[in-house]
């Protein structure tokens, strides 16, 4: 290149502080952007993209050209006074620059310590929950403390950062120096933290627990809390006794009896299929101990009025402390995509199919059976959900039912026969409103399953053989491995019966 080549620049501003710069090289236009002069990162940015077009240029003298042109031009403006404060110490000093990704992480990391320390109270503390921020809200409702858990939107997003971070830029001042200016959370941040999906930084929340559980290494989860095992936050509904770290077998035994008299009136077709009942039940309690995949239950009565409702209802009671939440079950695919997708946002824990009239099928019912990560379109939009858990418990009741032959492969039966012509104008149950004693009686009850299913854990979790089940091999080997081991029929012995 000449000696006497000349380079030049030309500034023409487009707003107040952002400028159309053009670099021209004896006299030919080689580069233009559009940039804030007083940020020294625009201005680096800028002088190397023309450095990249003209290498006998260093960036160094091309920058340094640019100041003294920033500096002249600032020095002209003699109507915007610099907007400078002295940082707040209580608050993380973060500088807002054009690496987006860094600087909403950094935020994120800051987001994270929130409310973390002996002195803070839970309401301040946040978790990553689904594909956004979450926290744990506590009310009072007449009388009864209770929580929930609440997704952060943009305005309490924008709050916590302006609480807890000292945002700046850095620009050119008058006499050339280095000003720190001061801003408050720009949308594009807000924006950034709010859609993330995966905030690493923070504690992740599953859901909340109204009773203990057990965890994968077959502890029990009991301090109110968050638990850092299992993600959930336990937050107990009721007094619960302590489940004891090395339960012995007898201990097993005595809690499969006083199940197995829990349910005494229902007219079970075989011993499997009350320890099938039972496996249900235990499903509900330890899913989250199950690194894997569970069967669908079918509880089928061959006439009406069985009670086929109604033993869905106390598995639920004792589990989560609530009758079951039923739905209908569609035959289309359609609609049972978007079923299952809505679940899958919700985080439902479990579901049960009432009264099915149609053979259980379907290609969408196949699926979230036999996978523990869910990924769907978001209805009337053009996105998807992301990656969410899928650990929903499915469950039916109906007359008679029947299996397509996938999903007979992915159930387990459940069956009740009655011999009576009209079963639902029985009498003189030995509970005689079975629903309200579950309640009344659940902590017990919760105490009797875990208690199971501790000791067997306790004792190594001895194999039993001839449980292999395919995508059901770990709930195999922990829920139908405790009620073998605790004397139990086989909850396996009558899977051929969905076929």
């Amino acid at each position: 290149m000449p000696n006497n080549s000349r380079l030049e620049f030309s500034i023409s501003h487009s707003t107040k502080n952002r400028a159309n710069v053009e670099a021209r090289l004896d006299g030919a236009l080689v580069f233009a952007r559009r940039i804030d002069l007083t940020s020294l990162e625009q201005v680096e940015s800028y002088a190397d993209g023309l450095h990249n077009r003209i290498p006998e240029f260093s960036a160094e003298t091309i920058q340094e050209e640019l100041l003294r042109l920033s500096a002249d031009d600032v020095a002209d403006d003699s109507t915007e006074e610099p907007d400078s404060i002295e940082p707040n110490n209580s608050k993380a000093i973060i500088k807002l620059t054009h690496e987006e990704g860094t600087v909403a992480e950094e935020v994120i990391g800051v987001l994270a310590q929130m409310g973390w320390d002996s002195d803070s109270d839970e309401e301040s503390r946040l978790y990553s929950y689904k594909s956004g921020i979450a926290k744990i809200h506590f009310s009072n409702d007449s009388g009864v403390l209770n929580c929930n858990i609440i997704l952060l939107q943009k305005p309490a997003i924008r709050e916590l950062i302006a609480d807890s971070c000292d945002l700046f830029e850095t620009r050119l001042g008058k006499d050339r120096s280095i000003e720190r200016i001061q801003k408050r959370p720009p949308p594009w941040l807000v924006e950034a933290i709010e859609f993330r999906g995966n905030h690493s930084a923070l504690n992740r929340l599953t859901g909340i627990r109204r009773s203990p559980l057990l965890r994968f290494d077959g502890t029990v989860m009991q301090k109110p809390g968050w638990d850092p095992v299992t993600r959930n936050f336990y937050f107990p509904n009721a007094e619960y006794v302590t489940i004891p770290e090395s339960p012995s077998h007898q201990d097993a035994l005595d809690s499969l009896r006083d199940l197995r008299d829990l349910v005494s009136d229902f007219p079970f077709a075989t011993g499997f299929d009350f320890s099938a009942f039972i496996a249900y039940l235990l499903t509900l309690i330890a899913r989250p101990a199950i690194d894997g995949c569970v069967p669908l239950f079918g509880i089928s009565a061959n006439t009406p009025g069985t009670g086929k409702s109604l033993l869905a209802d106390v598995a639920s009671i004792i589990a989560f402390g609530t009758p079951a939440a039923k739905y209908p079950f569609a035959s289309s695919e359609n609609e049972q995509r978007k079923f299952i997708t809505s679940i899958a946002l919700g985080g439902i824990p479990s579901v049960v199919y009432d009264n099915v009239n149609v053979p259980l099928a379907g290609s969408t019912l196949d699926a979230v059976l036999t996978t523990q990560i869910w990924c769907d379109r978001i209805l009337s939009m053009s996105k998807t959900t992301g990656e969410l858990v899928m650990d929903t418990v499915f469950a039916a009741t109906g007359n008679n039912m029947l299996y397509a032959a996938d999903t007979a492969r992915r159930a387990l039966p459940i069956r009740l026969e009655s011999s009576e012509e009209s079963p639902e104008s029985r009498s003189h149950f030995r509970y005689n409103n079975l629903l309200d004693h579950s309640l009344q009686n659940r902590p017990h009850y919760v105490f009797r399953c875990l208690t199971l299913l501790r000791a067997y854990f306790a004792a190594g979790c001895p194999p039993q053989q001839n449980g292999a089940w395919g995508s059901f091999d770990k709930w195999s080997c922990i829920i139908r491995g405790a009620l073998v081991w605790a004397g139990a029929d086989d909850p396996q012995g009558n899977r051929t019966l969905a076929a």
